[in-house]
């Protein structure tokens, strides 16, 4: 799955930095240059945490014309005493390695690191501001004390870990932190630090309060706009990377592909037109249109899509609103995102699948209240077309079935997929039986033979699919029992520690095994660190780092790794030290 969501997620990485930029900018020019009349200079004091992440930490905070020095923490207490002596503000990005060197140094010397922090601290009002990156608040009071107030990033990774297996996820919430613990005008941790540092609240008057609240006000709603959008392009994505047809390659249905494209554009640039509708023959030629709208609906950057399957839906249950209980079920939307969605100008395409699983032919605009999504709104439809049969097709499309408006509805007879590889079938009827199966946990008579009788190169991407299908909905019940968190994050991490086999082309099969094997872990919701490719810089810190941060070690014990552990200059050895070291210390389950 991570070749399709990081794309996702680092693009709305990127938005939420470029919004972070304008709005620091906004702030200068219209608060900064007007109210404050010097720049005050600020030391950055961290340990243990990647240094090009504090630069860029840095540079956003520059941008409102402080003086930013950064500082990572060593034992030289002059060094250290002499950064302090030339700045007006000591900001500290606080975890368990900071903390570990203040302790003890403050054991071998009386003119300690901890003493300079705290005298620094009273030397006037809001001069120190500690930031709890990771770790306990007890943790923190042995570096400051009480006095001051300690702002909790614990939530969110202000300072995520680069690892191999990072989905980018992890740097959207690095921003939405940054975005409540450094410029919220009242975030989870009160007062934010920029305002903070600019003296919102102090200041005579109360304009400048008044803008900063302005800007952070538009700032929250393009962020909320921005969160809908790629929550939803996440979950299409999700969509895409589950449907059974994706590892194929779909010989003879490029007339197909060019014919369902078409009524995409044609209806998405008619102003008239409302919704489109694909008419097929068989289950196959459902399947395939609905994978085709999918693709080509993802590939349109400023389009909401909403994509709905009808056949997950109980056809017994008249009364519910299946585009509501998508989002809020499925898509884990909460009102105010549904409503902020319904009112978007930009365009928005829902997308029902096999709507004659229904069993009754019922108006989708009526049935779902979608005449209150705006003029901006589309709707296109897949069905059988032996459901019309015997039905009228126009009523159940029609916006205002009152005061039906001709011309509204672009129907499309899909051309029939003739030669479906037999592939293609056997795993169709097997992802019919597990959607049948409830939660897809009940062991299936009819999976296993159509399993095993899949014969081509595509059968391990197939079975594949179908495990990361399992995962991902045993994640659901493990999450509802209480068991794993809903995100992946505040889950325990998981760090695996192997050795690297010496023959280049065992080494290529072992790192093929292991990512997939971190992508099932991560399937199920386990947060995983692995060194899959050479780490740079100071490896004993990463690795130490990470093993700390960890709480289950899974050793791969192959003959390489026992050769490597017993040979104590190497990497392997170090770090098969530090797992006994913290297992004996009952720090590892």
């Amino acid at each position: 799955m991570t070749e399709f969501l990081n794309p996702v997620f680092q693009q709305w990485s990127s938005l939420l930095k470029e919004k972070i930029v304008q709005f620091l900018n906004l702030v200068n020019t219209h608060i900064i240059k007007t109210h404050n009349s010097f720049p005050k200079k600020i030391l950055v004091s961290f340990r243990s945490i990647e240094e090009d992440q504090v630069e860029e930490w840095r540079q956003l905070i520059q941008l409102l014309g402080f003086v930013v020095t950064l500082a990572p923490l060593n034992e030289d207490r002059k060094v250290f005493q002499d950064k302090l002596d030339n700045n007006d503000i000591l900001i500290l990005l606080l975890n368990s390695e900071y903390a570990t060197l203040v302790q003890e140094d403050e054991k071998r010397s009386g003119a300690s690191l901890r003493k300079m922090i705290l005298e620094f601290g009273s030397r006037k009002p809001d001069a120190l501001f500690p930031l709890l990156c990771s770790g306990t608040f007890g943790m923190a009071l042995t570096v400051v004390s009480s006095n001051f107030l300690i702002r909790n990033c614990c939530k969110g990774f202000l300072f995520p870990t680069a690892t191999p297996t990072i989905l980018g996820e992890e740097h959207v919430h690095k921003w939405l932190t940054f975005i409540d613990v450094l410029l919220h005008p009242s975030g989870s941790q009160g007062l934010g630090v920029i305002p903070d540092l600019i003296e919102l609240e102090k200041v005579s008057s109360v304009e400048p309060l008044v803008k900063y609240q302005e800007l952070f006000q538009n700032l929250s709603g393009e962020i909320e706009e921005a969160a809908v959008r790629q929550i939803l392009k996440k979950d299409l994505k999700k969509k895409l990377q589950k449907n059974i047809l994706r590892p194929f390659t779909l010989q003879k249905t490029e007339h197909i592909w060019h014919t369902v494209a078409g009524i995409v554009d044609e209806v998405l640039k008619n102003e008239q037109l409302k919704t489109g509708v694909v008419l097929c023959g068989k289950n196959v030629d459902s399947v395939l249109a609905g994978f085709i709208l999918e693709k080509v609906l993802d590939e349109k950057p400023n389009v909401f899509v909403v994509s709905i399957d009808l056949e997950s839906f109980d056809s017994q249950k008249t009364g519910q609103n299946y585009v509501w209980q998508e989002l809020e079920e499925r898509v884990k939307f909460k009102t105010q995102e549904i409503q902020r969605l319904q009112k978007q100008t930009q365009p928005k395409v829902i997308l029902f699948k096999n709507y004659d699983q229904l069993g009754r032919a019922e108006n989708l605009f009526v049935k779902t209240k979608l005449r209150s999504w705006g003029k901006s709104l589309k709707i296109f439809v897949t069905c059988r077309q032996s459901f019309f049969e015997h039905r009228e097709i126009d009523s159940c499309f029609i916006e205002d079935p009152f005061n039906p408006s001709l011309g509204t509805i672009k129907k499309l007879w899909m051309p029939s997929w003739q030669e479906v590889p037999l592939e293609i079938q056997e795993l169709l009827k097997a992802q019919h039986d597990l959607q049948n199966s409830k939660l897809g946990l009940k062991e299936s008579t009819k999976i296993q033979p159509a399993l095993n009788e899949l014969w081509t190169t595509k059968r391990d991407k197939a079975l594949q699919m179908l495990l990361s299908d399992f995962l991902v909905n045993l994640n659901t019940v493990l999450v509802k029992r209480g068991v794993l968190k809903q995100k992946i994050w505040q889950n325990e991490q998981v760090f695996i520690s192997y050795a690297w086999e010496r023959d280049a082309s065992d080494l290529k099969k072992q790192h093929r095994l292991l990512k997939q094997f971190v992508g099932d872990l991560m399937s199920l919701g386990i947060s995983v660190w692995l060194d899959i490719e050479k780490m740079t810089g100071d490896i004993d810190q990463q690795m130490f780092g990470n093993i700390g941060k960890s709480q289950i070690v899974l050793l791969i014990g192959t003959k390489r790794y026992v050769e490597r552990a017993k040979d104590v200059q190497t990497n392997v050895a170090k770090e098969f030290q530090t797992i006994i070291s913290r297992l004996e210390s009952r720090l590892l389950k």
